[in-house]
């Protein structure tokens, strides 16, 4: 299931905010992600929380 926001809904400053406690995401590369030029992954350092952004 993908939950968050396709990456041009996003503008250039807005942060990517946990749904889960609210603090400020950071992008996260995957090891095995070989589809980088598709989407855009985050985790919260908080929570360790998971987001996927989909790229245009």
């Amino acid at each position: 299931m993908f939950i968050g926001k396709v990456e041009s809904e996003l503008s250039e400053k807005e942060e990517v905010i946990c749904p889960i406690c609210g603090e400020k995401m950071e992008e996260y590369s995957y090891d095995y992600n070989t589809d980088t030029n598709e989407k855009i992954d985050y985790k919260c350092p908080n929570c360790g929380h998971r987001l996927c952004i989909l790229v245009e």
